[in-house]
C-alpha cells in the first residue's frame, strides 16, 4: 500500500502597495464558526439596543436615560468592542508576510474596509472599489 500526501496550500500571494507581498488563506473551520457567532451576537446586541432606544423615541424629549438603561447600553458597547476586536484578530491570523512586523504595520494603518479589499483580492480576485462616504447604495 502507497500512502501519498499532496500539502493543501490555499495562501495566495498579494503585493500591498507599500507594505511588501502578503500571503492570505481562508479562515479555518473553526475560525470561520467562531466568526459567524461574533456575528450573530453583534445582530443581536444591535436589536438588544435598537428596543432600548426605541422605547425612548416617544418619550418626552426631556426624559433621558435611566442609568439602568446607561449601564445596559454601555455593556453593550464594550461587548461590541471585545467582539470586533476578536474578529479583528482571527482575520489578522489568516494573514503573514515574510516582512517581520509587516501584518502589524498593515493592521496598524489601514481600516477594516481595507483589510477586507485586500483579503478579498487575494482570495477571490476580486478588488472592490472603495465606497463613497456618504454615497448611496
Amino acid at each position: 500500500m502507497t500512502i501519498k500526501y499532496i500539502p493543501k496550500n490555499n495562501k495566495k500571494a498579494i503585493d500591498v502597495e507599500g507594505y511588501g507581498k502578503f500571503y492570505v488563506r481562508p479562515y479555518g473551520a473553526g475560525e470561520e464558526l467562531q466568526v459567524q457567532a461574533n456575528m450573530r451576537e453583534l445582530n443581536d446586541i444591535q436589536r438588544t439596543a435598537q428596543s432600548l432606544l426605541e422605547s425612548y423615541k416617544n418619550a418626552d424629549k426631556n426624559e433621558e436615560l435611566t442609568a439602568e438603561d446607561k449601564k445596559a447600553l454601555a455593556e453593550l458597547q464594550d461587548r461590541i468592542s471585545e467582539l470586533t476586536i476578536e474578529t479583528h484578530e482571527i482575520l489578522k491570523g489568516t494573514i503573514t508576510s515574510d516582512t517581520e512586523g509587516a501584518v502589524d504595520k498593515l493592521f496598524r494603518e489601514l481600516d477594516r474596509v481595507e483589510i477586507r479589499r485586500i483579503v478579498d483580492a487575494a482570495l477571490l480576485g476580486v478588488v472592490a472599489e472603495p465606497k463613497e462616504p456618504n454615497a448611496s447604495v
